[in-house]
């Protein structure tokens, strides 16, 4: 006897007159087959998207942002008293660079937004594709050093 929600073709039943399972399938089967056809397409569609935004990441220019990193050198520091409380501050020494150092140059000031509060902050994100962008540049040097390129 046959699942309420199966289905069997004309000229199905095999010898002795039991079904081939070949020619069965559920409908739960099939409809799950869909639904997982759509969800997959629906997951292209937003990969698409999202490559399309984010195709070619603009990267620095490396002597522009070598001239940023020597201008905010890293240093160690811990916040004042009154900035403990805030979610952005570390406890206890922190390591970094200080916003005022990036805004000397046009490429670190772009690294510099306020918070709420007006106070300035660094945007990590931000910082990084510079520090990626000194990073290929030194990459370079080096193999042109070694004689790589």
């Amino acid at each position: 006897m046959a699942d309420r929600d199966s289905f069997r073709a004309p000229g199905s039943q095999g010898s002795g007159g039991k079904p081939k399972r070949a020619g069965t399938f559920t409908f739960s089967s099939v409809r799950d087959s869909m639904h997982e056809k759509q969800r997959q397409a629906e997951l292209d569609t937003v990969r698409q998207g999202a490559q399309a935004q984010f195709r070619q990441p603009a990267m620095p220019d490396p002597a522009e942002a070598t001239e940023t990193v020597r201008q905010a050198p890293g240093i160690e520091y811990e916040y004042k008293q009154e900035f403990q409380g805030r979610p952005t501050a570390g406890a206890g020494p922190q390591v970094g660079v200080r916003a005022q150092d990036l805004e000397r140059t046009p490429l670190g000031a772009q690294t510099v937004r306020p918070d709420a509060g007006g106070t300035k902050q660094v945007d990590p994100s931000k910082l990084v594709m510079v520090h990626a962008a000194v990073l290929h540049d030194m990459e370079k040097r080096m193999q042109a050093l070694e004689g790589k390129r």
